[in-house]
């Protein structure tokens, strides 16, 4: 344990239709080609050696990609940093610094596949943009005092700044979460949760932005609205742009397997954390077998269902003129959510050119800025979505990965897809059309590839179908070298 590691990987991606299908490039932090072209991705690290009581780690990678910038849907960079970090553990207790992919769960058999799993286990970060430069204060599970070990707790607090091209320039992100685990019985754990984040200070053309002191930080981490130097948005609710996801998961253990249900909901104001917003969830049901030497080692559903977002109706809370209407406890201001996004925001909850949270929110792709691609929101988070994922060894050898992904995709609340928008009318008396997806991946590795150890043949094949995406078949090979 400990022991310092590095890997190379060259991979090369062809489309028939010239851009990859989703599966091909999503949850993949921002680094694999949109279309068709390839990657170098090289990296070194030094884990934690959990033996120590204190301990420190390191990590550096660095992807470089080729691929057409007129096609490509991320900001078209060449040389991309990827990790780098350094960390310091004492115990439970673990300071990270830099820029570091964030844990996930509900992993495929070979944790190099990455997650079965849409989200990676988490809705608000995942695996599907690049990381933020920042630091994080992370609490691993401890168990309170006098509980014999039935009560933990575990969190973290984060800030970061972003870097890539976006509307409001610089913008900071704080985040913090809090999560306690019941352990009932030796084979069932109940784990509650929440995860909230902030977008706040950075400046855009022709939009007042509260300055960045420690004054408006407290305001953003306490929820308080701004002060005289806001925005009157800002003045009027809470500074900066809030969001986060609550999260209720059960654990059941058997002897040699697992099963985990989990409900991931989003919230992007009050009466989402109120439960205003139910049934909104991402629901991962997942059952996995620890011995992974097995043909079908694990198997994950999930449903996504982001449609009601508190209601279709947001009665508005200013005149024309700017002005704030006296508040009226006979109208509604519950309704239009609009999961990730944010109109003083404009980029939303998006980094450099993809969503931070589930890849099935599409980002909208506006103008261009240094002949980069600039987010102006998330184009689509009313979703229904089915996704099956299953992983196991072929041969009991072969680590492999299959995701199936149905979607039905309506847009927002502000701009749907398609036929009659079900906005400020009565939740249910619109008959809404939705565009199909269908979007499929499968990727193996091979080991030991002509008995050297360390190095693997990766493949992938992927395919999407629908209305939303352009139908494409897609192949991926690559080699991997791990020291």
């Amino acid at each position: 344990m400990g022991e310092w590691a590095a890997s190379v990987l060259l991979l090369g991606a062809l489309s028939t239709s010239g851009t990859m299908p989703f599966w091909a490039n999503a949850n993949q932090y921002g680094l694999y080609p949109d279309s068709n072209g390839a990657i170098a991705l090289a990296g070194i690290e030094k884990p934690f050696n959990l033996d120590k009581a204190f301990d420190w780690r390191l990590g550096a990678s660095m992807g470089f990609r080729y691929d057409n910038p007129d096609r490509t849907f991320m900001q078209a960079d060449k040389v991309m940093p990827d990790e780098l970090y350094v960390s310091l553990r004492w115990k439970k207790l673990v300071l990270d610094l830099g820029m570091k992919h964030h844990e996930l769960d509900f992993m495929a058999n070979d944790a190099r596949l990455g997650s079965l799993s849409t989200t990676g286990g988490r809705l608000v970060r995942g695996s599907n943009a690049r990381s933020l430069p920042g630091y994080a204060f992370v609490c691993r599970p401890v168990a309170f005092p006098f509980t014999k070990e039935h009560l933990w707790f575990f969190g973290s607090y984060e800030d970061y700044i972003t870097m890539d091209k976006r509307y409001a320039d610089k913008a900071l992100v704080h985040r913090m979460s809090l999560f306690l685990k019941v352990k009932c019985a030796k084979w069932m754990d109940i784990t509650l949760g929440l995860d909230h984040y902030a977008l706040w200070g950075g400046m855009a053309p022709g939009q007042t932005r509260s300055t960045v002191t420690w004054g408006n930080y407290w305001r953003v981490i306490t929820g308080q609205a701004g002060g005289a130097d806001a925005s009157q948005n800002d003045q009027m609710n809470v500074i900066g742009c809030h969001g986060g996801a609550e999260l209720i998961r059960f654990d059941f253990h058997g002897e040699g397997w697992d099963i985990v249900f989990q409900h991931d909901r989003p919230y992007n104001d009050k009466s989402g954390m109120k439960f205003q917003n139910f049934p909104d969830a991402v629901n991962t049901l997942a059952f996995s077998f620890r011995d992974k030497n097995r043909w079908v080692s694990d198997i994950l559903y999930e449903f996504t269902y982001t449609m009601y977002q508190s209601g279709p109706i947001h009665d508005p809370e200013v005149d024309p003129d700017g002005k704030p209407i006296p508040w009226d406890p006979t109208r509604c201001y519950i309704g239009l959510d609009d999961y990730f996004n944010s109109g003083e925001y404009r980029s939303g909850w998006s980094y450099y050119g993809r969503t931070m949270s589930s890849p099935l929110f599409y980002p909208t792709l506006a103008g261009t800025w240094s002949r980069n691609r600039v987010i102006d929101g998330i184009e689509n988070n009313r979703v229904i979505a089915h996704h099956f994922g299953l992983s196991g060894r072929l041969f009991r050898k072969a680590p492999y990965k299959l995701m199936l992904t149905f979607s039905q995709n309506y847009g927002t609340y502000g701009t749907q897809y398609a036929g009659e928008n079900a906005a400020k009318k009565p939740w249910g008396s619109v008959k809404e059309t939705c565009l199909f997806q269908f979007s499929a991946a499968f990727t193996g590795l091979v080991p030991c590839l002509g008995g050297v150890p360390g190095l693997s043949l990766m493949v992938g094949l992927y395919g999407d179908a629908g209305q939303v995406l352009r139908n494409a078949f897609a192949v991926t090979l690559g080699l991997r070298y791990q020291l």
